[in-house]
């Protein structure tokens, strides 16, 4: 997509579509034009083009289609490499690691020792931390979030598109946010502290407690 960036397409695009102006953002160059193709016939898209507007247009279109693709499997990977609480089960005798809990409202914290292997919510649930886990650890709710130190979240695998989905509808999303069910005890998280919101949204109406597996 760094094509659609240079400033002889920008100058195409004007000149060819009078009507399609352009930002001085990049990214918002690349959404304007791909609206502006999307919404005209092919006729009528390369009717209203020099040859070189149209081998260029040509040229979007099937980058589009290529990134779309890489964008599918992307996600496919995602979902297969996500991490599901009932199925990762950790043997007592695994290392283990200390890090801290700290409340988000009070300050207060609590040492807990992680086997490496287990989910943050994992824990959390052994130690009766309330950090909830409505969903019981699918990825399909937004009650175990959590909140790193910026040096620590920028070591953490990459977010999953459904991670970063339910962290949407967390209360008191913050930047280095994450869910506790997705997030892998590793050696390197030794000693860290982890702040725990003090409110998020259950999707329970019955009081109901998920318990860990």
């Amino acid at each position: 997509m760094t094509a659609i960036h240079n400033n002889w397409i920008k100058q195409l695009f004007v000149k060819n579509y009078p009507s399609c102006r352009l930002s001085s953002k990049p990214h918002q160059q690349t959404a304007i034009v791909s609206r502006y193709i999307s919404s005209r016939s092919t006729s009528e898209k390369y009717d209203a083009l020099s040859p070189e507007g149209v081998n260029m247009t040509k040229k979007y279109t099937s980058l589009r289609c290529r990134q779309n693709k890489i964008h599918a499997i992307r996600s496919e990977v995602a979902s297969i490499t996500k991490r599901w609480i009932g199925s990762n089960h950790v043997h007592k005798d695994a290392p283990t690691i200390n890090f801290f809990f700290r409340n988000m409202q009070d300050s207060e914290q609590v040492t807990v020792k992680a086997r490496v292997g287990e989910t943050i919510l994992q824990v959390a649930q052994r130690y009766d931390i309330e950090l909830e886990g409505a969903c019981e650890g699918v990825c399909a709710c937004s009650t175990c979030h959590i909140v790193f130190d910026d040096d620590v979240y920028d070591a953490l695998p990459e977010a999953s598109e459904d991670e970063e989905d339910m962290l949407d509808m967390a209360f008191s999303l913050q930047a280095t946010s994450r869910l506790g069910c997705q997030v892998e005890i590793t050696p390197d998280l030794e000693n860290i502290v982890i702040d725990v919101p003090g409110v998020t949204r259950n999707f329970y109406v019955d009081g109901h407690v998920p318990q860990p597996h």
